[in-house]
């Protein structure tokens, strides 16, 4: 049975703020034990991409991502939501704690509800900046290919 909007929409609000402050655990107190995380994305300089299934493994990822970057200036633009799925459209300022470079990321979360928990959630983001932030992957010189 579906969960109240309101009771969702709180869900939602309290587990983007716990990734803000990198509160794992309550971040992960607002998805289903089995709940799939897929970060779209080739694996090829970035392994946080692909599909993370349960608690254990959706922590490990985070734990990369928090080992990788200081995020701050999070903030969420837009939210589009019912008591079954949500849209999440949110903006963070990532540092590679490896080069120190920078990258401004606009993020877009498509959320599964179930039973008033996150079920699944499917994350697009521009990942090759984020492998050129971190390093793992040099940028492509234009003039060169021109």
């Amino acid at each position: 049975m579906p969960q109240p909007f309101i009771e969702v929409m709180d869900r939602i609000d309290a587990a983007y703020e716990a990734l803000a402050a990198n509160n794992i655990d309550l971040f992960l107190s607002a998805f289903h034990p089995d709940a799939r995380w897929n970060l779209l994305g080739t694996g090829v300089g970035l392994p946080y991409a692909g599909l993370r299934v349960g608690h254990d493994e959706i922590r490990k990822m985070i734990q990369l991502i928090y080992a990788d970057f200081k995020l701050r200036d999070f903030f969420i633009e837009d939210i589009i939501a019912n008591e079954n799925a949500a849209a999440v459209r949110w903006s963070v300022l990532s540092t590679s704690l490896y080069t120190g470079k920078q990258a401004h990321l606009e993020v877009f979360d498509h959320i599964i509800i179930q039973d008033g928990v996150i079920a699944s959630l499917t994350q697009f983001f521009d990942t090759a900046a984020v492998a050129v932030t971190s390093g793992r992957v040099a940028p492509v010189n234009l003039e060169k290919v021109n």
